[in-house]
């Protein structure tokens, strides 16, 4: 019985230093090059799919910044053999969010988002959105972290979602949030979209600048952007969508 209280002490200390510890995490951000049904990925493609960016996730005492690495690609090249021509044709893929900045604040529940729309400049800040996850009873392990499957919907896209519940941070990638664990791994709308490619928990006396970005100038909400970028108010960009209870 003591050694049972006694492993039990350790791991509640283990859970609260993890999640009081500093953490940066590396995230690939995959998109599909072209249709599989169509075109052969021949090198420098090794599949369907490719990374178009990899972006950094640091965390310190309840925020996040979330920035592309410098080495993060810029203008993709890929090259594909069309199997109806038997051509070879170039894909050109052009990573506009080259200098985006995420600021989340999981506590308050707040995100900041600095972004680019070709030249112009936008400055968001809004409440995290809601994902409205469902749970479902699915496994698996991601970079040795046990994890847990949810699926979740925002605005006409849904999103699968892996996290562990061994790094107790409801973040992850960009400003997905809400669930009781660190996301490692996302699907949009089934394909892939972001993977952790490594997790590194950092000493108390490394300085991270966890700041929001441009904090002196007047930022915009999402619905406000949404309507410049699109033209249309936001509530009317949403689309049809599954019942929650219908996705397994």
């Amino acid at each position: 019985m003591k050694q049972s209280k006694c492993l039990l002490f350790f791991y509640l200390l283990f859970v609260s230093t993890a999640f009081a510890q500093k953490l940066e995490v590396l995230y690939a951000e995959i998109k599909p090059i072209a249709d599989s049904t169509k075109y052969v990925p021949v090198l420098p493609a090794s599949s369907n799919y490719d990374t178009l960016a990899k972006w950094i996730w640091k965390y310190d005492n309840g925020k996040a910044l979330i920035s592309q690495t410098e080495d993060s690609p810029y203008e993709l090249k890929t090259y594909l053999v069309n199997k109806e021509t038997n051509s070879l044709d170039k894909f050109t893929r052009y990573n506009m969010a080259k200098n985006d900045i995420y600021y989340n604040d999981y506590e308050k529940n707040e995100t900041r988002h600095l972004t680019y729309f070709f030249d112009v400049k936008y400055l968001i800040q809004d409440k995290l959105p809601s994902f409205e996850w469902k749970k479902i009873s699915q496994q698996k392990v991601i970079l040795g972290y046990p994890c847990k499957l949810a699926m979740g919907r925002f605005y006409g896209i849904v999103f699968e979602a892996w996290y562990t519940e061994q790094i107790p941070i409801s973040g992850g990638p960009r400003d997905f949030n809400g669930l009781p664990g660190l996301i490692l791994e996302v699907k949009r709308n089934g394909k892939p979209y972001y993977q952790s490619l490594s997790i590194e928990f950092l000493a108390n006396d490394v300085e991270l600048k966890i700041e929001k970005p441009n904090p002196d100038e007047k930022a915009i909400t999402i619905a406000e952007y949404y309507k410049k970028l699109l033209g249309v108010p936001f509530e009317n960009y949403d689309k049809p969508l599954p019942r929650m209870d219908s996705l397994h």
